[in-house]
């Protein structure tokens, strides 16, 4: 409808997955790379796996368009077959005729065995691409890695991409399959877009529909990163419809409120005119109370011998009420009233909504967000508000990360996590406590307010500082070829994360066992493959082993 209007020549948002509009983030290049790598070593199986929307698909077709013309290829959508239908899909994807009313899994393997060797013979290659394979049983997974097993003293003679979403990496964990997670020569996660990434790739999907790569303000590419979290899917539908609106509206250019009524309309937020009159009026209530909650009132909080004070643009203002500092979260009591008794959950004062919760200035300090994970770690430190630089004597580390959701769940240890304002202004909050749906973050007061993943993704940056414990002060990076007293440590937490790494020597010495163990963990979790055992990778492993004494989201996941 609007093409014409911006002088298109196809429609930029479009969510089929095009090639032609893929933009190669450093993720997505890496992705790539991982997988060309894995069907050029002659292996038989390869991974690429993120959450809905990531892309997944549409980089798989840039794959299938880099391997050649030698190359035949199946495509199965829907994995959600048996055996034998399965099979049968493979077989018309390539184009082998089989008896049309047979149920025999024999007499389908047979056919694809014998059009597998006559395609070699050729000169030519045989890939199967097997998308949303999340959804695949145990014993079907089973029979395709039967199907690879017809090989050459050098390569397969069929290989498998598997494109799924995470859960596909807990399905290849389990014991039943792990023939097939073993066979697997290269695998990668794909996460969302950052900031800068989500800005670049508007503009590129602009270019090569020949329209202007500027018709989104700057703002208003900082919004749709806000309203879409990164997510490539998101961005589209976020985008195509606030060009829509700027058709109608007869405009030539999309500013943040076009932008913010289109993420209404995507994730089906009700307009306030579209409201009835009593639910209007509930609204405001809640803010009204909301904001009340938030109010310093005299005696409201109890004496400490420590405080903060929150500084100021202002120099001339009264000073700051002082915060009490956090306490850990193992600690907090449940209200109680004036005689002691526990309050009643629907009496306790209402959650705000999280941005207006975040807007006090006190999250505006990234050292007091520290400061709360600090306490985590020691709670019998007295609070302050703190930087990484002192905790180094302490044996704690940070770890600056640009990861998704997923990957703090995975490494199960609290952190603090940048969020970003509707006015550009960021903000620091302690996450204490975490699952799949929602996130426990540490009040100014000691208190852990849980807010649904949908309200806080959308504010946050991608960005998280994870407070973590190193085996030792002293070695940050573990090379191969030395001998550390920490590497049978290591070996065990490979060996508990499905990468076991019998030593060659002496248990202490790092060596090329040891190493491609590494490579292969570090494949999986989607970050630099290169065998060294660096912070990150530290920090990944030790989440593979029970954790004496440390703070975990999972414990600080209190509803």
């Amino acid at each position: 409808m609007y093409l014409k209007h911006f002088g298109f020549d196809a429609a930029p948002f479009a969510i089929n997955p095009d090639p032609r509009f893929l933009y190669l983030s450093h993720q997505h290049q890496e992705a790539l790379a991982h997988l060309l790598y894995g069907l050029g070593e002659g292996g038989g199986f390869v991974m690429l796996s993120g959450e809905v929307g990531a892309g997944k698909t549409t980089l798989c077709y840039s794959l299938l368009e880099n391997l050649g013309g030698d190359v035949d290829v199946a495509f199965i959508m829907n994995p959600r077959l048996g055996a034998v239908e399965l099979l049968a899909a493979l077989c018309d994807e390539l184009h082998v005729p089989y008896p049309p009313a047979t149920e025999s899994c024999k007499v389908l393997i047979d056919a694809l065995n014998r059009f597998l060797l006559e395609n070699h013979s050729k000169g030519r290659r045989t890939v199967a691409v097997i998308d949303e394979a999340q959804h695949l049983s145990t014993d079907v997974l089973e029979q395709i890695r039967l199907l690879t097993n017809l090989e050459t003293p050098t390569t397969k003679l069929l290989q498998i991409i598997l494109v799924g979403q995470p859960e596909l990496s807990d399905l290849l964990a389990r014991r039943e399959v792990r023939q097939v997670d073993q066979r697997i020569t290269a695998r990668y996660h794909l996460g969302p877009l950052n900031e800068a990434e989500t800005q670049r790739y508007v503009h590129h999907r602009l270019r090569v529909a020949g329209g202007n790569a500027d018709l989104f303000s700057t703002r208003a590419l900082a919004e749709i990163f806000r309203t879409s979290g990164g997510v490539p899917r998101l961005i589209n539908v976020i985008c195509d419809r606030a060009l829509l609106g700027a058709y109608t509206l007869d405009r030539l250019r999309v500013d943040v409120p076009i932008v913010r009524k289109a993420a209404r309309e995507v994730h089906r937020i009700p307009t306030q005119a579209a409201l009835p009159r009593w639910q209007k009026v509930a609204g405001v209530l809640f803010v009204v109370v909301a904001v009340a909650s938030l109010v310093p009132w005299p005696g409201r909080h109890g004496e400490s011998a420590v405080s903060l004070t929150v500084a100021r643009n202002d120099p001339t203002a009264p000073p700051a009420e002082p915060i009490t500092p956090p306490q850990p979260v193992a600690a907090l009591d449940p209200p109680k009233g004036d005689a002691g008794q526990v309050m009643p959950v629907n009496l306790r004062p209402p959650r705000p909504a999280l941005h207006l919760w975040v807007a006090d200035p006190v999250f505006a300090q990234e050292r007091q967000a520290l400061g709360q994970v600090v306490q985590l770690w020691q709670p019998q430190r007295a609070f302050e508000a703190i930087s990484c630089a002192p905790l180094i004597d302490a044996g704690l580390r940070c770890l600056h990360l640009r990861r998704g959701w997923e990957r703090l769940l995975r490494l199960n240890l609290p952190a603090v996590l940048k969020l970003r304002l509707n006015d550009g202004q960021s903000r620091f909050v302690a996450l204490i406590g975490g699952d799949s749906e929602h996130a426990w973050l540490a009040g100014k007061d000691g208190t852990a307010l849980s807010y649904p993943l949908v309200e806080l993704l959308p504010l946050w940056t991608g960005e998280s500082i994870v407070l973590w414990k190193p085996p030792t002060k002293r070695k940050t990076y573990f090379m191969p070829g030395n001998t550390y007293s920490g590497i049978p440590l290591m070996r065990r937490q490979l060996e508990a994360s499905g990468f076991p790494a019998m030593p060659e020597g002496p248990p202490e010495r790092f060596d090329a066992t040891l190493r491609e163990a590494v490579i292969a963990f570090q494949q999986t979790l989607g970050i630099r493959a290169d065998g060294i055992i660096g912070p990150e990778t530290q920090a990944d492993l030790s989440a593979a082993l029970p954790r004496s004494g440390m703070p975990t989201l999972r414990d600080g996941a209190n509803p």
